[in-house]
């Protein structure tokens, strides 16, 4: 998405969305009595923020804690431990009903009607997260399995929506590639950590932590194909 002039990067203006030290561990469980013998730490001590009408791309393999991170946020996973606050309310501090008022401007889009197909669903579940029209949405791989055609017109949506509404997306993948495309600030996830933060350019031109050097590494040459979807949805963009 188009940078917005009200990011975080304005100290004059607090985040929408801060991160304190989130945990998020999962207890395993083993013998007749299923006894706790460890913990799987998915999330172990994240941090960051999130600005009004800022897209932060959340990115990493498959299993490194993202999809965690916007869950737990979204309280559809209880944390460990550490804090997130919400337009400066506590999160985790909300009784049931408080919350039930807090999701309404804070949705996850990453439920879809099975019977329709996959552009359909992805629109459908945007729809549904705009419906109680929500100042933070969390995009949990919401480009995944999309022909790169029905990608960018999801991206445009996603991008129209945002300039319209003012809207702050945390946007979870696995996928270099859109994250540089779409995203103001960059956050990389390894084994349930941030292990590197920063503008999209700076991420991708100037990586700092080895685990971001090999992601980008693993990133494939566009094909022909791909490559014009993308200069062509840069184009409408400017």
């Amino acid at each position: 998405m188009s940078p917005s002039p009200n990011t975080s990067n304005d100290s004059s203006a607090r985040p929408l969305l801060e991160v304190n030290d989130l945990k998020t561990h999962f207890p395993v469980k083993r013998g007749l009595f299923q006894r706790t013998v460890d913990h799987v730490r998915a999330v172990d001590g994240v941090s960051f923020d999130l600005g009004v009408g800022e897209t932060l791309g959340l990115v990493g393999e498959s299993g490194c804690g993202k999809t965690t991170v916007g869950r737990t946020i979204l309280r559809l996973l209880e944390a460990t431990s550490g804090e997130v606050h919400f337009e400066g309310k506590p999160v985790f501090k909300q009784s049931a009903t408080e919350m039930r008022a807090l999701r309404r401007e804070m949705q996850a889009a990453d439920r879809y009607p099975h019977e329709f197909s996959g552009g359909q669903r992805q629109r459908i579940g945007i729809a549904r997260a705009l419906a109680v029209e929500p100042r933070l949405i969390v995009c949990d791989e919401p480009t995944s399995a999309l022909d790169v055609s029905i990608q960018s017109q999801i991206l445009n949506l996603l991008d129209d929506l945002q300039e319209e509404f003012d809207l702050s997306y945390l946007f979870i993948s696995h996928d270099m590639a859109v994250v540089h495309h779409v995203c103001d600030r960059i956050a990389v996830m390894y084994n349930g950590k941030i292990v590197e933060v920063g503008a999209r350019d700076q991420v991708i031109h100037d990586p700092q932590h080895p685990y971001t050097k090999a992601l980008l590494s693993a990133v494939p040459e566009p094909d022909p194909r791909r490559e014009r979807v993308r200069v062509e949805w840069e184009g409408m963009r400017m």
